[in-house]
């Protein structure tokens, strides 16, 4: 089994093969997890398991031309901010079999200045993770076109917004705010099983 999500200081998920997984669900408990969680998903996300996939995604990624991006993106795979289009399309392969680096990433995002952060579509499980890592950080949902943050993030040369589209809470691609609007995995369904514990 491999570590496909680092979602909170306490929250880890795991992938690979159901058997190899199940084991280590149970020495993983043995060892003192609070609860283990089977997700149900279609693959092995984020895992040696998924590099079949890799080749294919960067014959499509050479037929993409990527300029120098004129604002840091955070990549899941090293939680650093990158600008280099080669680095960038590299990086987007890697995250297939890659572990997401989803703590690291919302820490070095919060020791740029960012306070606030928006997350976009339905529920609010990012939100929890994220006051996990820093109880600090204000979390707003934005569900509809219509809903609007408490406190509109500040605008600064920070992390390239991909949501593309016109109307009420939608943005141009290339509007830059304070903190992305979420970054690339949904946490926590892409593996077999989630494990919560203090593992620190």
């Amino acid at each position: 089994a491999e570590v496909a999500n680092f979602n909170s200081p306490d929250q880890i998920v795991i992938t690979g093969e159901a058997e190899k997984v199940s084991k280590a669900s149970e020495a993983i408990q043995a060892a003192g997890a609070r609860r283990v969680i089977p997700l149900d998903v279609s693959g092995a996300f984020h895992s040696s398991l998924m590099r079949p996939a890799v080749a294919k995604f960067e014959a499509e990624l050479k037929k993409c031309a990527l300029r120098i991006s004129r604002f840091p993106i955070l990549s899941n795979v090293d939680a650093k901010p990158e600008a280099d289009p080669e680095k960038i399309r590299r990086n987007l392969a890697l995250q297939i079999t890659s572990s997401v680096q989803w703590v690291d990433s919302i820490r070095a995002i919060a020791a740029a200045g960012v306070m606030t952060f928006l997350e976009i579509g339905p529920g609010n499980v990012l939100k929890g993770l994220i006051r996990k890592i820093d109880p600090n950080l204000a979390v707003h949902n934005i569900r509809n076109p219509q809903d609007k943050p408490v406190r509109p993030p500040e605008r600064v040369p920070l992390y390239r917004r991909e949501h593309v589209g016109e109307g009420p809470g939608r943005r141009r691609e290339g509007e830059i705010h304070r903190g992305p609007e979420k970054l690339e995995c949904a946490a926590g369904h892409a593996a077999f099983a989630a494990y919560e514990g203090d593992f620190r």
